[in-house]
């Protein structure tokens, strides 16, 4: 699938590792993509930032956004909006209760 990277895509997958957040919840994380519109990012682990209320190690996250090139880091996925899924294999259950 082609598409612009100035353009918003959706990915759904886990945090796996939160290296920066600030007081007002700017977090920079690494996300494990488990589905994504593109399949440049799907089972692959990338660089994550934006505003997060809080995150989970644990929990399954819908991210909007768009890859954007920072200069000194490199590719990231800029997260405009997110929701937090629920839990959908009797897998994902057990583990949230």
């Amino acid at each position: 699938m082609c598409y612009n990277k100035f353009m918003n895509i959706t990915i759904k997958g886990t945090i796996r590792k939160v290296i920066f957040r600030s007081n007002d919840g700017y977090t920079v994380g690494l996300f494990k993509v488990k589905e994504s519109q593109t399949e440049e990012y799907a089972n692959k682990t990338i660089t994550i930032t934006g505003y997060f209320s809080e995150t989970s190690l644990t929990d399954t996250y819908e991210l909007n956004g768009k890859i954007i090139f920072n200069n000194k880091y490199g590719e990231q996925f800029q997260v405009e909006t997110y929701k937090l899924n629920q839990p959908e294999t009797h897998d994902e259950l057990i583990y949230y209760l």
